[in-house]
């Protein structure tokens, strides 16, 4: 019932004509200064605010009804109910895109208020943005309003919220000056507040004076040194709070502000080097309020890092100072950024920091993150080599922690937004992706797409096979990973009996399959020779659901891959990947649509990467004719047809000098045997499902192409044509329409060879008519034949 009403309701409103919404706004702006009509005016707000959000169409809001919402929400003092309903209609209005209202608002931003007495006003300036072109003015008007000193410390944290929300947003907007304003504020609060609790505010005891209290440690001892965001105190002070709310907003304050500075600088020195002292290192001019900033933050941060050594009195308080150390990490990276000459300082703590944080149990592994980045931003600077911090967190952390949603998300961005570096100045990438496939493996679907950037950085000529093998065995990992979770979580007595995974991690026959896979770094060799029996063992994990994840979401992984091999890999690797693929094409992961996905994928890039280099077909032949002569192979349908067909298309003189009559003989030989398996085989089965007709198309499509490049083969692949035509001729299963089909193709080559000049033209066309080059340049015999004709049936006329 209830809800049949909203729903009545809503149709209504948004039935709503323009008339409707210009009675309902002047309706309103009458009831407006009547006190007598309060009532009825927040019912008429209440059915506007309802209108503005669903209502479609052009929306003409009085600009009187405007001023008294704006004037209502922010300076004159209602009730509360009024002034939020008043704020709420007025964002919405603020969002309108509607040129008129847009200069309506304008003049009531510049001309109506002033900030000092409406500090309610400045979220309307930071939602309207830069529209209404007043914004600069504001963060102007607000740096100066704190600067005045006889600002509510209420009134001060909410100017500084709005100045650092606009730089985070318009950081041009920004001036230098005004930085160096707020930055003074900054190091007074942070350094100069109360050391002492605040009084109870809901005691009162007029005749005696309440004893004052140091605010305590983590750990419960009294404070000894200044007020901190890790100080405990019962009640706080107006200046303690406002403590602790600039140390939550002094990374966001100088991730922006630095730009800033740094920009300014770098103009100064351009200018002054142009001015004839370019002989002269000028270091980036930092503002003496800056400087101070620098000084004073470091000697805070110094502060939290010694409290966060201390054990808390509260257990749960220690996630309160992991967070306070990622912050802490994350201020110290953006002061040696402003500040150089304080890196060595500050390098030295955090290099400490990281010692006693890798025998810490306590501390949550997402601050090493952090830590990671501080190195890889100003270990060139101190001519720090990290290899051992990166080799402690890939090579062991990483493999404790990979379940981990939280520190494997910051590990992932951390990995993508240094990508860059991470590939070309370290070899963590190339060394420690099996590591790294753990968080994918444990994770399928979640970071897809981040190891879509990833990949092509982990492949290097000395790791491309073994990351190929890597991601065939994914489902793997995924298996292993999941069947040693439930080892640790339960007890080995309750593991069920036809749990052959758990079971066999118990069994030290199995350690070495399961090392190779479960490996934290590369080097151990591309793969193994006991595939089949590690996928015996994992078979009951097959249809796990983080199993079946994997497996969907590693196709498009391959297809990085493949991409990245046809741009950069060179013939020899494409040679020994095209072995490879022969190879595991019918050994995988028996994972419910696993297989036929990658089979699928290999079918399509086995054909692009013999195209690219033809050669392969010559110099791997050995291994390519073993597969073709094994007919369990043709019931891996598609790659087994693109192998047919590839050979047909590249073993050609024409691509490879080395191509010779004998190469060409022997490859015809095997093809002409499958068409015979074929015939016999297929033409006797009630269905066409193992070997399908279209591979018998391909195959006399091959033999007919590698006849025409040795003469001495035409008459037998006449021959082997004719016998397969009478066979089709034959009743059998197949289908009326495919048997034409075949009956026809046959008997086309069958003609074609009874012309042997020309079944070696058409058979094998030059790149010329494969490119299209005879029907787009000018100079080609058939636009030449036109030319010709037209002038001729002209000179008849």
């Amino acid at each position: 019932m209830a809800l049949a009403m909203v729903d009545a309701v809503l149709a209504q409103i948004r039935n709503t004509t323009a008339e409707d919404v210009q009675n309902i706004c002047s309706s309103a702006l009458i009831s407006f200064s009547i006190p007598e009509r309060h009532g009825q005016c927040m019912k008429l707000l209440r059915q506007l605010f309802l209108v503005l959000q669903n209502y479609n169409g052009k929306l003409c809001i009085p600009s009187k009804l405007l001023s008294n919402l704006f004037l209502s929400a922010v300076v004159v003092k209602k009730s509360n109910r009024e002034c939020l309903l008043c704020k709420q209609i007025f964002i919405e209005l603020l969002a309108s895109d509607e040129d008129e209202d847009g200069n309506h608002m304008a003049e009531m931003f510049n001309n109506s208020v002033d900030v000092s007495k409406a500090i309610d006003s400045l979220p309307f300036y930071l939602v309207q943005g830069q529209k209404i072109g007043c914004l600069a003015r504001m963060v102007s008007e607000a740096v100066r309003w704190l600067s005045s000193g006889n600002a509510e410390i209420d009134k001060q944290r909410r100017a500084f919220t709005f100045i650092v929300a606009v730089v985070s947003l318009h950081s041009e907007i920004i001036k230098r000056d005004d930085i160096g304003e707020v930055n003074k504020f900054i190091s007074t609060w942070l350094m100069e507040a109360s050391r002492y609790q605040a009084p109870n505010p809901y005691t009162r005891n007029l005749f005696k004076k309440e004893k004052t209290t140091l605010v305590s440690e983590i750990d419960g001892t009294p404070s000894k040194n200044f007020f901190t965001v890790l100080n405990v105190a019962q009640y706080n002070t107006d200046d303690q709070f406002l403590n602790l709310y600039t140390f939550s907003m002094l990374y966001q304050w100088l991730k922006h502000t630095i730009p800033v500075v740094s920009s300014t600088s770098d103009e100064l020195q351009s200018l002054t080097s142009s001015q004839g002292t370019s002989s002269i290192s000028l270091s980036p001019a930092l503002p003496k309020e800056f400087a101070l900033l620098t000084s004073r933050v470091i000697d805070y941060c110094f502060r939290v890092l010694d409290q966060c050594e201390r054990k808390p009195k509260i257990a749960a308080d220690i996630d309160f100072q992991n967070a306070c150390l990622i912050e802490t990490v994350n201020i110290l990276d953006a002061v040696c950024k402003v500040d150089k000459e304080q890196t060595p300082r500050i390098f030295t703590e955090m290099k400490r920091l990281f010692t006693n944080l890798t025998t810490d149990n306590n501390r949550t592994p997402r601050i090493l993150v952090n830590l990671l980045q501080f190195y890889i931003n100003h270990s060139s600077t101190m001519v720090h080599d990290p290899q051992s911090a990166y080799d402690l967190f890939f090579g062991q952390l990483l493999s404790q922690k990979y379940n981990q949603c939280h520190f494997v998300f910051d590990t992932v961005m951390f990995l993508r937004d240094n990508l860059e570096t991470l590939c070309y100045k370290t070899n963590i990438l190339s060394k420690y992706f099996p590591n790294i496939f753990k968080i994918l493996a444990w994770n399928p679907p979640t970071f897809v797409k981040e190891f879509e950037d990833l990949l092509p950085a982990m492949i290097t000529q000395s790791t491309a096979l073994e990351v190929f093998h890597r991601l065939l065995e994914l489902p793997c990992l995924t298996a292993l990973l999941e069947a040693s979770e439930k080892l640790k979580k339960g007890d080995v007595n309750s593991i069920e009996p036809d749990s052959s995974s758990v079971q066999a991690l118990q069994k030290s026959a199995y350690n070495p399959l399961f090392n190779f896979i479960m490996s934290p770094d590369s080097g151990h060799g591309d793969t193994i020779n006991r595939l089949d029996e590690l996928y015996e063992v994992l078979h009951d994990m097959r249809d796990h659901p983080r199993v079946i994840n994997c497996a969907e979401v590693l196709p498009k992984l391959l297809g990085v891959y493949f991409s990245v091999i046809l741009e950069d890999g060179s013939e020899e690797f494409t040679s020994c990947l095209v072995s490879v693929l022969l190879e595991r094409v019918s050994l995988l992961y028996d994972v419910p649509g696993y297989k036929r996905n990658v089979r699928k994928l290999f079918a399509d890039y086995i054909v692009k990467l013999l195209k690219l280099y033809p050669y392969i077909v010559i110099k791997q032949r050995g291994e390519i004719i073993d597969y073709l002569i094994n007919t369990h192979n043709m019931k891996d349908d598609r790659f087994f047809m693109h192998l047919v067909w590839s050979v047909g298309e590249f073993c050609s003189c024409s691509l490879d000098n080395n191509c010779s009559a004998k190469i060409i003989s022997k490859y015809y030989e095997v093809l002409e045997t499958l068409m015979y398996e074929w015939s016999s085989t297929t033409l006797t089965l009630t269905t066409d499902e193992e070997f399908p007709p279209r591979l018998m198309s391909i195959l006399m499509s091959a033999t007919a192409k590698l006849a025409s490049r040795c003469q001495d083969l035409i008459p037998r692949a006449v021959l082997c044509l004719g016998k397969v035509y009478s066979q089709l001729c034959t009743p059998n299963n197949l289908p009326r329409d495919t048997r034409n089909s075949l009956l026809s193709t046959a008997q086309e080559y069958i003609n074609l060879f009874s012309f042997t000049n020309f079944a070696s033209v058409i058979l094998n066309p030059s790149s010329e008519i494969q490119n299209g080059r005879c029907h787009q340049d000018n100079m080609c015999l058939p636009v030449i034949m036109r030319a010709t004709h037209n002038m001729v049936m002209t000179d008849k006329k």
